[in-house]
C-alpha cells in the first residue's frame, strides 16, 4: 500500500479472501469426525533397537 502498488481496496479485498478460505478450511476440519484411536500407530513406521536404516 505504500509503496502505490496495492489499493487500499485491493488489499482489504485480499484479507477478506484470505479470511474466508481460512473460515471455511477451518469450518471443514472441525465438521469431521475425530479419528478412532486404534489408527494412531496405522502407517507409521519405526526401526527397533539395534535394526539398521539402511
Amino acid at each position: 500500500v505504500d509503496g502505490g502498488i496495492l489499493t487500499e481496496q485491493i488489499y482489504e479485498e485480499y484479507l477478506r479472501e484470505a479470511k474466508r478460505e481460512v473460515d471455511e478450511a477451518t469450518d471443514y476440519v472441525e465438521a469431521l469426525p475425530y479419528p478412532d484411536p486404534n489408527d494412531f500407530f496405522e502407517h507409521v513406521y519405526a526401526y527397533q533397537e539395534g535394526e539398521s536404516s539402511l
